[in-house]
């Protein structure tokens, strides 16, 4: 059984994470309609008051038309984990979707078969 109250569609696109001055290349791993799974690795696992839970984030990504798609976010949940380096891994709720991202999830979604 699914506990998530929404539906994921994985992907792999680079993009960037912004937030107090500051941003991050990030890779999305999986969108839903108001959310996005991000990660990204970093020599130190304080990435700072940044990317704790609650915080707004700017995330910044081009659609494969070539269009950038610029999402305001909170980061609802954060895990670390240690690699080579440090990988942490965000959960970031689009607050209010604009219409462009719900065009080109709608997008994604109809052309994503699962295997």
């Amino acid at each position: 059984m699914n506990k998530r109250r929404h539906q994921r569609t994985p992907i792999s696109l680079e993009a960037v994470l912004s937030a107090d001055g500051m941003s991050h290349k990030v890779f999305l791993s999986n969108l839903s309609d108001c959310g996005v799974g991000v990660y990204f690795e970093t020599s130190t696992h304080e990435t700072g008051p940044r990317y704790s839970t609650g915080t707004g984030v700017m995330l910044d990504f081009q659609a494969a038309s070539g269009k950038t798609i610029q999402l305001t976010c909170v980061v609802k949940w954060r895990h670390v984990y240690k690699y080579h380096e440090w990988l942490i891994s965000l959960g970031i709720e689009i607050v209010d979707p604009p219409q462009c991202y719900k065009e080109y999830f709608k997008t994604l979604t109809m052309s994503y078969c699962p295997a």
